[in-house]
């Protein structure tokens, strides 16, 4: 049997986060409360009124998820749930499938995100792909309004320290179309985040 593991936490200003653990698996010697074990049916939670936390019981087991069942559950739980959820998942492979199966039962509009793997090791002489770091960027400017929806990451990734709020705040920026520019202090921006200022661009 697969189950998940919840718990709510109160975000300073933000919504409240429910973080979803789908890396442990429990067998039937496990010692799970029946009371606290609910089934794939997010019907059934209709009577139940425990599919996810509440202050009274701050911590509940999902039982019985076989297959795709953990998403089809988790998308019914977005939809439910008054804040974001995050998920953690086992490794990366774990990543990929479930963002692909939120996707197609969560309703349309709903955020799906995942935190990538740096995809490096320590000794390695490269840095990451561009797009990885984009796309761990991204989410970070993001995340403190994010409202609703489902952020999928694995247990490595998180386990990795990442930069305090106020340097993401400091050094991320929106441009919309049409939007009036000031070139030198953008540039000077820039630069004082890491870029490089050239006059061709030979890489990606």
């Amino acid at each position: 049997k697969s189950a998940a593991v919840s718990c709510t936490s109160p975000r300073p200003g933000g919504a409240p986060l429910t973080l979803v653990t789908c890396a442990a698996r429990f067998g039937d010697a496990d010692g799970i409360d029946p009371s606290a074990l609910y089934y794939s049916d997010p019907r059934m939670a209709d009577h139940q009124h425990l599919l996810l936390p509440s202050k009274a019981q701050m911590h509940v087991r999902w039982g019985q998820l076989y297959g795709s069942a953990s998403s089809l559950w988790l998308a019914e739980a977005a939809r439910r749930a008054s804040g974001p959820l995050v998920v953690v998942a086992a490794d990366a492979r774990q990543v990929s499938r479930m963002e692909e199966e939120l996707r197609f039962f969560a309703p349309p509009g709903t955020p799906i995100e995942t935190f990538p793997d740096w995809e490096t090791l320590p000794y390695d002489v490269f840095s990451p792909h561009p797009d990885i770091v984009s796309q761990r960027l991204r989410l970070l400017s993001i995340l403190p309004r994010l409202t609703k929806g489902i952020v999928v990451i694995d247990l490595g990734t998180l386990l990795q320290r990442l930069p305090p709020k106020s340097y993401i705040e400091a050094h991320a920026f929106d441009l919309s179309v049409g939007e009036r520019l000031d070139i030198g202090a953008f540039r000077d921006r820039l630069v004082g985040a890491g870029y490089v200022a050239t006059s061709q661009v030979m890489a990606p």
